[in-house]
């Protein structure tokens, strides 16, 4: 879907300060299409001086004072240059260290300076970037992942801006691609492993362990084989797996800690040999519907969403997701992923946040699905007798 376009993708082109010479910047200015120049340097500095004093962050000559040590004697030989070959804007700003100060400054002091450093360093994979940009770009501005690994084979199409944070002018553009573009927007200076191809059975322990080895894996993929392939390769690592499935008005929440216990089933043990019979299989479009419903639990899924899986492919094309719900996952992931980073002890387990449930007072979540008239017999239509629900 969408119209094709190359996976290849040109990073932003950064002179740091104190590795280059005025000759260099006017390089870029003379070879580079630009489209336009902001120097945000000074403003920048500006802001850093408040943090460093909060308690004078009015004191006009301790300022200009911090400013002239700043800025002499060149001023655009301070700082860092950014150049965005997507957008044509070449940006004056603080240097790396400044920079990262300045914009997790907000964090503090319910993120201390020890655990955002910890944070930092902590390493994140991305399989899936419909739902999964939204948890890219939501750690991205906690600060989360100096290193992170994003894929995606897919290209935007105009039906995915309900829940993919982008614009018309993106529409065609590879997932991946997009999403490394707004994250260099965010911090022009973190490292991506890009798979704008995808994941497969060939590059799949390279993007879990290639460059660097991940601390978690955030699974937001559909594809039903390469997610059993994922768990096989990160179980094997000893990495755990996220996965945050969105679903009408609540969230899912998986854990599986194969760092913690190397004895952990796929999916919690929840799917039995399913894992096994995904792989030897050639999966039809009822096998995945079905095996969309069993991964997720039919007692999870909002009847309304339930009789979608049954209009895929004739009415639908594709599963419908709110970016209200999608939105409040990426917070969701990041919290947790958060957690595991700091403090380590989050287990493996299966949890359901629903939203009728938290502002209804509503003890039993799944009794909002299950006392509707009709909804036994979809499921039964749909061949899911062994449920919860059922019983």
């Amino acid at each position: 879907m969408g119209k094709k376009i190359s996976n290849r993708f040109e990073k932003p082109l950064i002179l740091r300060e104190g590795g280059f010479k005025k000759s260099d910047l006017e390089k870029i200015k003379i070879t580079r299409k630009i489209w336009k120049i902001i120097d945000v340097y000074k403003d920048q500095l500006s802001e850093l001086f408040e943090i460093l004093n909060p308690n004078k962050p009015q004191d006009g000559n301790r300022l200009s004072e911090f400013l002239k040590e700043n800025s002499s004697p060149n001023p655009n030989l301070k700082g860092s240059w950014v150049y965005f070959p997507w957008t044509g804007l070449l940006i004056h700003m603080l240097d790396e260290v400044d920079y990262y100060t300045l914009r997790t400054n907000r964090n503090r002091d319910i993120i201390n300076q020890n655990e955002q450093k910890i944070l930092k360093n902590f390493t994140v994979g991305i399989a899936g970037l419909s739902i999964g940009s939204n948890m890219a770009l939501t750690l991205a501005h906690l600060g989360i992942g100096k290193n992170l690994a994003i894929a995606d084979f897919d290209t935007l199409t105009t039906s995915n801006l309900n829940r993919v944070p982008a614009g018309i002018h993106d529409i065609g553009s590879n997932k991946a691609v997009l999403t490394a573009q707004k994250l260099y927007e965010i911090d022009p200076f973190i490292d991506l492993q890009i798979f704008a191809a995808g994941l497969d059975k060939q590059n799949l322990e390279n993007f879990l362990a290639g460059k660097k080895k991940l601390n978690i894996i955030v699974d937001a993929i559909d594809d039903f084989e390469i997610k059993i392939r994922l768990r096989v390769i990160a179980k094997k690592l000893r990495i755990p797996v996220l996965m945050v499935t969105n679903l009408g008005d609540s969230c899912l929440v998986d854990v599986e800690r194969y760092d913690l216990n190397h004895q952990t089933e796929f999916f919690n043990g929840l799917l039995g040999t399913i894992p096994k019979e995904i792989l030897e299989s050639k999966l039809s479009e009822s096998d995945k519907t079905r095996f969309a419903a069993k991964i997720v639990g039919v007692e999870h899924i909002p009847t309304r969403a339930l009789e979608s899986l049954l209009k895929i492919g004739t009415v639908l094309i594709g599963r419908p997701q709110l970016a209200s719900t999608v939105s409040i996952g990426a917070g969701i992931a990041t919290y947790i992923i958060r957690k595991i980073a700091i403090e380590g002890k989050w287990p493996s387990k299966r949890l359901l946040l629903h939203f009728d449930s938290a502002f209804l007072d509503t003890k039993d979540a799944s009794k909002i699905y299950n006392s509707e008239q009709g909804r036994k017999n979809l499921i039964r239509k749909m061949g899911l007798y062994n449920v919860k629900s059922e019983k």
